[in-house]
């Protein structure tokens, strides 16, 4: 009987060791291409951008690699290139300012379609068309599963005005979205709350479609409130009674 009941055991510690190591090497990569427009700051509100996105998928999801890079609008051929160069791609983003957001919607529909690359979701902010007898940006292409547009109204005379609705897209009016009207062309990329509005909503979709992370151990933010007021509550009527 021991001799039985010691194999059981060695037998089971075997299976929990290989299914604790099969769950150890799971890896999801995360790939992020953010665009610069005609003529960006040093550095730019992209690259602010992309600091907050490796900063917070670092945090978030430590079993994935985020991997990020920026772009000028023209270069959208080396996006691709750097595209391709990844060994794995669970989830892909790409996001631009003004000709920069003309430049999410060319590489994804002249190089990534092409290729039978899909993007989990496209950032546009206040995108300009490059008005170089090129592909618009206000078509959202096929490969793109979800389109986020963010534009502001110009008040300058000299002051581009962002495409107000790209087809496919969720487009929304950020000084009306944020209840503020100093939002401006040049400064819309440089906005840490749509950073972290356009992060959640990475975020989200990351949980939500990741076979690597567990849902419940990364819950979102509109979950934990009312879990929070829940606890408050029990924790009342247990004093009361």
């Amino acid at each position: 009987m021991y001799f039985h009941r010691r194999w059981q055991l060695i037998l089971l510690g075997s299976f929990l060791a290989m299914a604790c190591g099969h769950g150890s090497m799971a890896r999801g990569d995360i790939v992020s291409v953010l665009f610069t427009g005609f003529n960006p700051s040093n550095p730019s509100g992209m690259d602010f951008f992309k600091d907050s996105l490796d900063s917070n998928f670092s945090a978030d999801f430590p079993a994935f690699n985020h991997t990020s890079q920026v772009f000028r609008y023209s270069e959208r051929s080396e996006a691709f290139d750097f595209i391709n160069s990844q060994s794995q791609i669970d989830h892909l983003f790409i996001a631009g300012h003004s000709w920069g957001g003309n430049a999410t919607i060319r590489l994804a529909t002249e190089w990534l379609l092409p290729a039978n690359i899909n993007v989990d979701a496209s950032f546009q902010f206040d995108s300009v068309d490059i008005f170089d007898g090129g592909l618009g940006d206000d078509v959202l292409p096929s490969n793109v599963t979800n389109g986020y547009n963010f534009y502001q109204i110009p008040t300058g005379f000299f002051e581009p005005g962002g495409e107000r609705n790209v087809s496919g897209a969720l487009n929304v009016n950020a000084e009306d979205f944020f209840n503020d009207s100093s939002i401006t062309h040049t400064s819309i990329d440089d906005d840490t709350r749509l950073f972290d509005l356009f992060y959640s909503r990475m975020r989200t979709i990351v949980v939500s479609q990741s076979s690597v992370v567990n849902p419940q151990s990364v819950p979102e933010p509109h979950v934990l409130f009312p879990l929070a007021i829940g606890l408050v509550y029990w924790r009342t009527r247990r004093q009361r009674t």
